[in-house]
């Protein structure tokens, strides 16, 4: 018990520090905050924000494979969608940047039919599963949401900051990771690099 305690402080620290991450990118550039590349993350000295990150643990290897739910109760692994490529995103309801990027996730979902959405959220730092699924619904959001009950998925992939993306590649290689909301443009360009 005390050690999920523990996870769940990290988690929404984690989040708060997403935050502020967000808030300052937002006040150097009010129109596009992910148009500020180069921010350095200050839990994470190696790890620039606001740009796909091509170096670091987990990049250029095999994406850990991982298995969870919907929120409709289907289960759903990584290793079903081997050959395609495959957005990871990392994400909480109470993460403003993650709820400013959602839109965005949305539209990508839809005009990107090839690429498989993946939207995990750290259902450990939520309230409920209803909560989840009333903020899904909300929205109109129609691309996977998966629930990392106990937060194992984010610890596999180091997750330090919400929200984080992961961009795999056919061959099922972390070929991008990006620290921050993203936009559709972004999105998109990145999407298009990967092999």
């Amino acid at each position: 018990m005390e050690v999920m305690k523990k996870l769940i402080a990290i988690l929404i620290l984690a989040g708060l520090i997403g935050y502020t991450i967000y808030t300052q990118i937002q006040a150097k550039n009010s129109e596009q905050i992910t148009e500020t590349p180069g921010e350095t993350n200050p839990y994470n000295p190696g790890e620039k924000v606001g740009e796909a990150l091509t170096e670091g643990p987990l990049l250029q290897k095999a994406a850990p494979d991982f298995e969870l739910l919907t929120l409709n109760g289907d289960t759903v692994k990584l290793s079903d969608f081997k050959g395609k490529k495959v957005f990871i995103n990392f994400w909480a309801t109470w993460c403003p940047p993650c709820r400013d990027e959602m839109p965005e996730i949305e539209e990508f979902s839809h005009s990107n039919e090839d690429v498989v959405v993946l939207a995990i959220n750290l259902r450990n730092t939520e309230r409920s599963d209803e909560n989840v699924q009333k903020y899904i619904q909300e929205g109109n959001y129609t691309f996977n949401v998966l629930l990392d009950k106990k937060g194992e998925v984010a610890n596999q992939y180091k997750v330090l900051t919400l929200p984080t993306t992961f961009f795999v590649n056919t061959n099922g290689i972390i070929q991008y990771k990006f620290v921050g909301p993203l936009t559709i443009d972004k999105m998109n360009d990145i999407t298009a690099k990967l092999k």
